[in-house]
């Protein structure tokens, strides 16, 4: 008898249990996922900003420049100079779907010593940076920079027929700048 008393009035504290610890459990589970998603943003990113630059620095050349696809939007460029630098901007925006979030883009070309210029020559480097403001599933949870991915990759120029003039291109960012790039 004693025993069957002590059964009843357990009976519900698997629920009780369940109930105090599940918030924890799922705030974990759901803080797993979020991250996935964050480093699955993170290799996707720097995977496609480097393929896209190595296939930039190494697509055949002419004499009014390189020659990459057709592709094109609408960015903010610096000055004249053709759309090279735009196309290969707009075919990374094509390129690279990041899981979640915007992506934003910046193609320009540096000197050795990293600062801007407009010459496709050999010694110059292509500047690719890429941002993508990751939002988390779950508020509380604390992705590294507050969710944005800042990637920059930077490939050098190959021999080229002529040196040619190219105007830098990008994707405006909503807030922050492209100081770091």
């Amino acid at each position: 008898m004693h025993r069957e008393s002590v059964r009843r009035s357990e009976r519900g504290a698997s629920a009780v249990e369940f109930a105090l610890v599940a918030p924890l459990l799922f705030g974990l589970l759901f803080g797993i996922v979020d991250y996935g998603f964050y480093f699955a943003d993170v290799v996707t990113v720097q995977q496609g900003l480097g393929d896209a630059a190595r296939n930039a620095v190494t697509a055949p050349a002419s004499a009014s420049g390189p020659q990459w696809g057709g592709s094109t939007c609408q960015l903010q460029q610096d000055s004249s100079g053709g759309d090279q630098l735009q196309r290969l901007a707009c075919s990374v925006l094509d390129g690279v779907d990041p899981v979640a979030g915007q992506l934003y883009v910046r193609a320009l070309l540096v000197d050795a010593t990293g600062h801007a210029t407009q010459t496709w020559a050999p010694g110059n480097r292509l500047r690719l940076c890429a941002v993508t403001d990751h939002p988390p599933v779950l508020p509380l949870v604390p992705l590294p920079a507050g969710g944005r991915i800042e990637t920059r990759v930077d490939m050098p120029v190959q021999a080229v027929p002529a040196q040619v003039q190219l105007a830098s291109a990008q994707t405006p960012l909503p807030s922050g700048d492209w100081s770091w790039c």
